[in-house]
């Protein structure tokens, strides 16, 4: 095979970057009422956010959102 289609080959079997960062936010109830925090972009801060969302609300209404 020419250097071409090796190329041509090798450019369509390439594993693709990620398009976009992975993003976490934490769901959590107030009163009944569903509320979300802002997107985080590191999971430690939004492992630090869910912490600080279950001692103030309680550990049943806080979870974790991944998108």
């Amino acid at each position: 095979m020419t250097s071409k289609i090796m190329e041509r080959l090798a450019r369509r079997t390439a594993v693709q970057s990620p398009i976009s960062q992975h993003k976490c936010r934490v769901m959590y109830l107030v009163g009944g009422k569903q509320r979300k925090s802002p997107w985080f972009y590191t999971i430690e801060h939004a492992q630090t956010a869910l912490l600080m969302m279950k001692k103030k609300y309680g550990d049943r209404n806080a979870i974790l959102y991944r998108d």
